[in-house]
């Protein structure tokens, strides 16, 4: 079964075979004690490794048999290995782009691991998962598994061993059963190829091994990690992403807040809250009466810069002078700002506008309800300024507004 999936790989990915004084295999083989015959060396072994470029893409990788994962590795320790017990499939197929060693796509979720395990050794399959089974209960089971294996199928406790290295082991895209059976079975665990898990019929024979479905799912899987669109592959950044910081179990957010915006889920600490000042009630009056809101933008000092954060803001927060505590919070519609120049505003009354260019939001409602009627002392935000640059405008997070500055209402 080696020989036959060391071959495949080599193939598929068009890597030289690895070879000394001219004879294949020679440096993961050793001869028996009789020495009569030759076995793969025991324990932990890399078999091939190297890159492969196509359509446009640079991947290395690495084939490994009796590769071991160990066992309890926290996510922060940010390398290969289970999240619970050690585990040691027969084969692991690795995939990464070659930008990165190993251990940095380990640190950045870039790679991949594919298991494979070969279903041939039988004696002790049983005892392995029910251990308690002794006598004429082992008897019948190990029948039951002959028999099993003569049709050629596989059992479900076959495909939950498989779970345990596909999701134990961190970082892998799919594990498939290798056995003497009839039919092929892939499980899409989403959209795409992988993440997956199945059981593939390899039938060796004198003369030829029958590898047809496995060598079309590799194909597959070449196809899936050239595309530059994958979806496993969003999600992997995602991940990477998301839990690079540790989150402390004590680190968390009880305040009021809506489930759903513009049909989005809220993440309070990925949506963007905008702090805007109005200089005086006639401002205030006009804001209110166009429902918009507007930033100046350019160079001059008291603009709002076009950060990706400002421009996907879904709140406002009004503040006047001498106005440090205000319950004025207002919705902003989805559609996303807009450019206004100076006669643009003129044109629907602004009072007397001096820049020349003008980032405007439109208010979709007022907000204060979404949150249990709030006051927010805008002096608590983080990048607030003080005296003279008070009506300088910034940003903050939602959960940075409802976790440490808001104050409530007393009815």
């Amino acid at each position: 079964m080696f020989f036959t999936l060391y071959d495949l790989v080599r193939e598929k990915f068009e890597i030289d075979s690895v070879s000394f004084d001219g004879k294949a295999y020679k440096h993961l083989i050793e001869p028996t004690n009789d020495g009569l015959n030759v076995m793969l060396k025991s324990g932990k072994h890399t078999a091939l490794e190297g890159t492969f470029t196509k359509r446009n893409r640079d991947l290395r990788i690495k084939f490994s048999y009796n590769r071991t994962f160990k066992g309890g590795v926290d996510y922060q320790d940010k390398h290969s290995g289970s999240w619970t017990a050690p585990l040691r499939p027969d084969y692991t197929l690795s995939i990464w782009p070659k930008i990165f060693s190993g251990k940095e796509a380990e640190e950045n979720e870039s790679i991949v691991h594919i298991h494979f395990d070969a279903k041939y050794k039988v004696d002790n399959f049983y005892q392995t998962v029910q251990p308690d089974l002794e006598g004429a209960e082992l008897e019948h089971a190990l029948d039951q598994t002959e028999i099993d294996e003569r049709r050629g199928t596989y059992k479900n406790v076959d495909l939950l061993k498989m779970h345990a290295y596909k999701d134990a082991i961190r970082r892998s895209g799919g594990a498939y059963i290798l056995y003497p059976g009839a039919t092929d079975e892939t499980f899409r665990g989403f959209h795409e190829i992988i993440p997956g898990l199945g059981a593939f019929s390899v039938n060796p024979s004198p003369d030829t091994v029958d590898i047809k479905g496995l060598s079309d799912f590799i194909d597959l899987v070449i196809d899936h990690l050239l595309d530059r669109t994958s979806q496993r592959e969003k999600l992997s950044d995602e991940t990477y992403h998301i839990f690079k910081e540790p989150k402390e179990d004590d680190n968390v957010l009880h305040e009021r807040m809506p489930e759903y915006i513009d049909k989005e889920k809220v993440f309070a600490d990925e949506v963007a809250v905008l702090i805007g000042f109005y200089k005086n009630e006639e401002h205030l009056e006009w804001i209110l009466k166009n429902h918009l809101y507007n930033f100046r933008t350019g160079t001059d000092k008291g603009s709002l810069s076009l950060s990706g954060m400002h421009l996907r803001a879904k709140y406002l927060i009004l503040h006047g002078k001498d106005e440090l505590e205000t319950d004025r919070i207002f919705k902003l519609t989805s559609k996303g700002p807009r450019i206004f120049s100076r006669n643009d505003l003129l044109k629907k009354g602004y009072p007397e506008p001096q820049g020349e260019l003008y980032v405007v939001f439109q208010l979709e409602r007022e907000a204060s309800d979404d949150f249990g009627k709030i006051r927010i002392d805008v002096r608590r935000l983080t990048r607030f300024e003080t005296y003279r640059n008070s009506a300088r405008p910034f940003s903050a997070t939602l959960s940075e507004v409802l976790q440490s500055r808001i104050v409530e209402l007393h009815q």
